[in-house]
């Protein structure tokens, strides 16, 4: 039952998840952290959502592309982030990038719902 709390609020409360992840941590901190390491490099943030932190990081990087399971949540982040941003709508156990695509990957919530069984597990090296 409380994964299907979960979903319903993910899948179906989008406006009420992009406010709440705004007030969910200190952007300021994981900026911080994340800057130096994504500096002029291709980037992926797996999970985007609505596309917080990739507004934030995207003058720093070389390149950077957005996967998210939901088509709601991405269709914010467009409208957000205006048109030349990468978002994709994909489950992240099924991503179609060629080996070695990315020089960072990041996620802040979406690993912790991603089924990690060995057989998936060679795929996150991408």
């Amino acid at each position: 039952m409380a994964s299907y709390v979960k979903y319903k609020i993910y899948f179906g409360l989008n406006d009420y998840y992009e406010l709440f992840s705004f007030m969910e941590d200190y952007p300021e901190l994981i900026l911080k952290q994340l800057i130096p390491l994504i500096k002029d490099k291709v980037v992926l943030d797996a999970g985007c959502g609505t596309g917080k932190y990739i507004k934030e990081l995207l003058p720093f990087t070389k390149k950077i592309f957005g996967v998210d399971i939901s088509d709601k949540q991405l269709k914010i982040a467009r409208n957000k982030l205006g048109k030349g941003i990468n978002l994709i709508c994909s489950d992240l156990q099924n991503l179609k990038f060629k080996d070695e695509t990315f020089d960072v990957i990041y996620s802040t919530w979406a690993l912790s719902t991603v089924n990690t069984n060995k057989k998936n597990s060679n795929k996150k090296k991408r």
